[in-house]
C-alpha cells in the first residue's frame, strides 16, 4: 500500500483524526502517552478487573462507608469502569453521587446509571469545590509530568471536603528485574518517552511525598507486585502491557512522531520484550496510596 493509498484510507483517517483531537485536548492537561480508542477501552476494562484483584476486591479506603448524600470523584475515569463498580456495590437508594470526569468522552459509558454522572474536565483546572467524600484516580503515570502531578494533588485536596479520603493507584512504569536480556531496550525506550512527552514516568517513586506536601494527612501505601512471567503466570498482566505500549505506538504515530522506529524495528522491540516477559520471571508494581485532608483542629 502506498503512502498516498494509507493516507486515503478511512481507518488511517480515523486514527489521524484521533491524533488530532488529542493534541487539543491535551493542552494544559499533561500529554497523556496512549491513544483513546476501541482497543484501549478493551484494555481498560480487563485491567480494571486485574487491578481490582490484585488488591483483594477493594474499592474504597478500608473503613469508609459511604453515606447518602456522599459526592465522588473519579478523575481521569477512562471507560469509568471503576466508578460504575463503586455504583453497583451500593444500594439503589444509597443517594450516593458519583462524578467520572475525563479530558475526553470517546470511551464514556452509553447508558451510565443515573447516580454516575460523566462529563469531560481537566483535572489540573478542577474547581475547589471542597464537596466530595471520596476522590479516586488512577494510572495517570503516562500523563503528568512532576509539575503536573503536584498540581493535580493540589486540586483533588481542594475538591474534598474536609475528613475526605483521597484513593490513587499508581504503576511504577519500569518492568523488573534489571537483568532481563533486553532490559537496556525497556529502559531506553522510557527514557526515549519522557524526553518526547516530558511525562515522568518514575513518578510513584515520589508520590507518597508529594501527597504530604499537598497538606493529606494519614497517608498509607500498599505496594503490590504485578507479575507477568514466566509462562502462564502474569499472561493477562503481560499483554495488557503489549497492548499498552502499542496504545503508546498508535498515539505517538497519529501525532507524526514513530519515535525513531520503523515498523519493522518496532516489530521486532516488541517481540523481543514479548519473549523477554514470558521467558523469565518478570514484573511491575501497582502503588495504591490512601490519605485524608484533615478536619480544622486535627493534630
Amino acid at each position: 500500500m502506498s503512502d498516498s493509498q494509507l493516507h486515503s484510507h478511512p481507518e488511517a483517517q480515523s486514527e489521524e483524526k484521533v491524533g488530532r483531537e488529542e493534541k487539543e485536548e491535551k493542552r494544559g492537561e499533561g500529554t497523556y502517552a496512549l491513544v483513546s480508542d476501541e482497543p484501549e477501552r478493551a484494555r481498560l476494562d480487563s485491567q480494571h478487573e486485574r487491578v481490582k484483584a490484585l488488591f483483594d476486591g477493594s474499592l474504597l479506603p478500608a473503613g469508609l462507608q459511604l453515606q447518602s448524600g456522599d459526592r465522588v470523584l473519579d478523575a481521569g475515569t477512562g471507560t469509568g469502569n471503576w466508578a460504575l463498580d463503586v455504583a453497583r456495590s451500593l444500594p439503589p437508594s444509597s443517594g450516593v453521587s458519583i462524578d467520572s470526569m475525563d479530558i475526553t468522552d470517546r470511551l464514556f459509558p452509553a447508558s451510565p446509571p443515573p447516580n454516575v454522572h460523566f462529563s469531560t474536565g481537566n483535572i489540573l483546572a478542577l474547581p475547589p469545590s471542597g464537596t466530595y467524600t471520596l476522590v479516586h484516580q488512577r494510572f495517570l503515570t503516562a500523563a503528568f509530568s512532576a509539575a503536573d502531578w503536584r498540581a493535580c494533588l493540589a486540586r483533588l485536596y481542594d475538591a474534598l471536603k474536609p475528613g475526605g479520603w483521597l484513593r490513587m493507584e499508581e504503576m511504577r512504569a519500569f518492568i523488573q528485574p534489571a537483568t532481563l536480556p533486553h532490559a537496556g531496550e525497556f529502559l531506553a525506550f522510557g527514557a526515549l518517552l519522557e524526553g518526547v512527552t516530558g511525562i515522568n514516568f518514575r513518578a510513584v517513586d515520589n508520590i507518597e511525598q508529594w501527597v504530604r506536601e499537598a497538606g493529606f494527612a494519614d497517608v498509607q501505601v500498599d505496594v503490590r507486585r504485578w507479575p507477568l512471567g514466566p509462562g502462564e503466570e502474569g499472561k493477562e498482566n503481560r499483554e495488557g502491557v503489549m497492548q499498552g505500549w502499542g496504545a503508546v505506538r498508535r498515539a505517538m504515530s497519529a501525532a507524526g512522531n514513530d519515535l525513531g522506529m520503523s515498523d519493522a524495528r518496532w516489530a521486532q522491540f516488541m517481540s523481543d520484550a514479548a519473549g523477554d516477559l514470558e521467558a523469565h520471571e518478570s514484573w511491575l508494581t501497582v502503588h495504591a496510596f490512601t490519605a485524608r485532608k484533615p478536619v480544622a483542629g486535627d493534630a
